[in-house]
Parts: structure tokens; C-alpha cells; sequence
């Protein structure tokens, strides 16, 4: 049995890691309602599974008490940690146990007869990473692909989800959560106009960007049969035959709708990988290419207004300022 201690002559449990993840996600989602929205469920999700990898590499056992996890022994699975995975990684993993017992939740454990301090975690050096542009031969092979005249006819889905990430910039979950609604027809022409979720919270900022004439012209093509949402068919039986695809089947109005969103990423990641992308989230580089193209060619702020993240950001994850590649004389410009 776990120990249990007295605070102000109230008895509180030490919870065990197996407590812990049962509890977190009810306690999250009603700090969430307190907070306006933070943590988000999807950090949630991402602290669960953290957790989980940290505690099977750590091998103590999820009956354990939370406390059972010293600073000595998640200092040593780290270091083993850091010979198989990035560090980036590593480090993601020690973040989902701040989460966990981060201060906030301290009070809300202590509600239900937990007593939670926050985990201390050993320091952890993570190398500094800067995003480098991708060789023209990858770049190629993109375009050639991209800018195939078939592929919207031939493939709608994974043309759709590539012009949403390569044109626009977007997350793929982004993309996940786009309606036609997000589509606004204004005086001088269409406009793509969201706010990215992952940075919903914090800056908030909404992109708001132009929509090229021919681009639109395909995407009302594509609309034609995806009236209800982008990736859901209107009528199954013009899905094409080479779609292969997963998932749950709801019924709606007594007709069964899928949403083909999930396996596109999966489809499109293949694609990507076979151009020489690296990585099970292949397609995500897209984005980058998107982004360094416009830092490129149009500057910070222009590709901060559509990415929708801050320009620090950019730097750091999606432009290569080193390859902007100008010859200048400085002495004309002074």
C-alpha cells in the first residue's frame, strides 16, 4: 500500500503513476474551463503518453508511488534514453512529468485525498537546433509532384492536404479542423482566414491570407464532392478506387459519412519519405518548405502573417537565413 501522510490533520494518499493517469485528464479538463482553455487536450494526450515512455524505460513500475521516481534514477534512464532517441525527445518526456504534477494541479489532487508535489527533474541539455533547407533535388521531385495537372483529379484528397500545408503553410491539424467556412469571399477576392490551435492560447493571432484565383478555382472543384467538410465524401461511391482507407463509420441521416483526413497523412507521409523526406511525420515538411520559401523570397513578417507563429519561432524551426545566399556590398547599401 502506498504511504500516507497528514497535512493539517487531513490523511492524503501518496498516489501511485497508475493513479496519476487516471485522474490527470478529469483534472485537466476542468482546469481548462477554469483557465480558458489551457492545458489543452491535446498537451493532455501528449503528457499521458510521456508519462507512460518514461516510466517503462525507468522500469519501476506504474503500482509505484509517484515518489518513487528519484532525481538519481531519472537521471541515469536519460542518459540511456539519450543513445536511442533525439534529445528533443528525451526532454519532451521529463516535460510530461512537470505536467503532471505541475502547481496547478497540486490543490486539485489534494481535493480528491492526494498529496502531489511537483516531480524534480534533472538538468538536461538538448542541442541547439536550427532548421536547414532542403536540397534542390528533394525540392524538384516536390514541385514536379505538386504541380502534376492530374493530381487533383487523380488523387483530391492528398492534393487538398498537400495545397493546405505547401501553399498555405498549415499544420496538418490545422487542416484536420478546417470547415468552408474558413473560406471568405471579400471584395477584392478569397482569403483563407483560421487561428492555428497551437498557438489558440497564447498569441491568438489569426491568419488572414489571399487565396490565388487558380487555386480557388480547384478547391471548388474538390468542394464539389466534400459539401460537408473537406476529406468527407458526399457520395462514397466517387471515392476513388485506389483510396485505401480506415477509420469509424458514423452514421448520419441514415447515410454513412468517413472522414478519409486520418489515412491522407498517412498516404501523404509515404509520399513524402519516398522524395527523400525522413521521419513518420513526413508531410510536415511541407510546412517548412512553405516557410522558408517566404522568408526567403518575402521576409519575416510576411511569413509570420502566414504561418500565424512568431517570428522567433520561424527562425528556429522554419527558416534557414543562411541560405537566402545574396552577394552584397555593403558599402552600396550604407
Amino acid at each position: 500500500m502506498n504511504s500516507t501522510i497528514t497535512t493539517d490533520g487531513t490523511e492524503l494518499k501518496l498516489p501511485s503513476f497508475k493513479e496519476l493517469l487516471e485522474v490527470y485528464p478529469r483534472l485537466a479538463a476542468d482546469q481548462r474551463k477554469r483557465t480558458g482553455g489551457k492545458p489543452a487536450e491535446h498537451t493532455v494526450y501528449g503528457t499521458l503518453l510521456g508519462v507512460k515512455r518514461i516510466i517503462d524505460a525507468c522500469g519501476i513500475g506504474y503500482d509505484s508511488p509517484y515518489t518513487s521516481l528519484t532525481t538519481k534514477i531519472l537521471d541515469t534512464t536519460c542518459e540511456q534514453l539519450r543513445q536511442k532517441l533525439k534529445p528533443i525527445t528525451v526532454k519532451a518526456y521529463l516535460q510530461s512529468l512537470q505536467n503532471i504534477t505541475a502547481k496547478w494541479s497540486h490543490l486539485r489532487y489534494e481535493e480528491i485525498g492526494y498529496k502531489v508535489d511537483s516531480i524534480r527533474i534533472p538538468s538536461f541539455f538538448v542541442p541547439p537546433f536550427r532548421y536547414r533547407e532542403k536540397s534542390k533535388e528533394i525540392k524538384t521531385k516536390v514541385i514536379e509532384w505538386f504541380t502534376d495537372p492530374k493530381l487533383p483529379r487523380y488523387d483530391p484528397d492528398i492534393w487538398f492536404l498537400s495545397t493546405m500545408m505547401l501553399q498555405f503553410g498549415m499544420r496538418n491539424s490545422d487542416v484536420k479542423l478546417l470547415q468552408w467556412d474558413n473560406f471568405q469571399e471579400e471584395m477584392d477576392g478569397v482569403y483563407l482566414t483560421y487561428t492555428p490551435h497551437k498557438t489558440r492560447l497564447s498569441s491568438g493571432r489569426v491568419v488572414h491570407w489571399p487565396v490565388p484565383r487558380p487555386v480557388w478555382e480547384l478547391i471548388c472543384e474538390y468542394r464539389k464532392d466534400h459539401s460537408k467538410a473537406p476529406f468527407c465524401w458526399d457520395d462514397l461511391d466517387k471515392v476513388p478506387p485506389h483510396h485505401t482507407y480506415f477509420g469509424t463509420a458514423k452514421k448520419k441521416t441514415g447515410r454513412k459519412v468517413i472522414n478519409h483526413f486520418s489515412i491522407s497523412v498517412l498516404r501523404l507521409n509515404r509520399i513524402m519519405r519516398e522524395f527523400g523526406f525522413d521521419g513518420s511525420k513526413a508531410s510536415y515538411e511541407l510546412r517548412k518548405l512553405c516557410a522558408c520559401a517566404m522568408y526567403k523570397n518575402f521576409g519575416q513578417e510576411a511569413t509570420s502573417s502566414l504561418l500565424g507563429d512568431n517570428i522567433d519561432t520561424i527562425l528556429k524551426h522554419y527558416a534557414d537565413p543562411s541560405a537566402i545566399g545574396k552577394v552584397v556590398n555593403v558599402a552600396d547599401i550604407l
